[in-house]
């Protein structure tokens, strides 16, 4: 969620980004409503994941994002028979309206800034067509993440302890995204957009 805003969001990603949010958000919704696998049996992935978390509390918000992502994606020129015959699932489940009390926290939407100005850079080490392309995609906002010298140090910033009137913030990294980061900065410094 780079901004609070669900259609600014959604605008805002690359369409690799964007199109495999839709597929997670209808994987986190299948487990927030309870829509088993298709043996049955109920969906366990993604229960201790941030998003999950982020967003378990307001599913009818998480809903509202994905059907701005699908007409971004349709937008685009691809297909969604997938997402949005979902969404008809979904929205028959949860009518609430709730937004996540965390959606307007500026240090959350700049962390989700800082790592999507990132993604190209990690392509870069597998394909570099694909990540000139997401660099270009990039460039095109002047975000000030652009300009923060240690960027390629930055990680995603979550909330976590959610309450109806509080919540706590939490830095999420992998192993293995670390040793990416130190490839990263090896090969392009602290912030190649300077």
């Amino acid at each position: 969620m780079p901004y609070p805003d669900f259609e600014k969001s959604v605008q805002a990603l690359d369409d690799s980004r964007l199109r495999k949010q839709s597929l997670e958000t209808t994987q986190l919704l299948d487990i927030m409503l309870g829509f088993p696998t298709k043996t049955g049996k109920p969906r366990k992935g993604w229960l201790k994941h941030p998003a999950f978390l982020a967003w378990q509390q307001t599913p009818g918000a998480l809903i509202e994002h994905l059907i701005h992502n699908v007409i971004e994606i349709e937008k685009r020129g691809y297909k969604t028979d997938y997402a949005s015959s979902k969404i008809k699932a979904y929205e028959k489940c949860t009518t609430s309206l709730l937004r996540p009390i965390w959606l307007g926290d500026e240090e959350i939407h700049s962390s989700h800034r800082a790592r999507l100005l990132q993604k190209g850079y990690e392509e870069k080490l597998k394909d570099r067509k694909k990540a000139d392309e997401t660099i270009e995609w990039y460039s095109q906002f002047e975000w000030d993440e652009m300009k923060d010298v240690n960027l390629f140090r930055r990680e995603y910033l979550w909330p976590t302890n959610i309450t109806k009137s509080s919540y706590d913030k939490v830095i999420t990294v992998s192993n293995d995204m670390l040793k990416v980061k130190q490839i990263l900065i090896a090969n392009y410094g602290e912030n190649p957009w300077m």
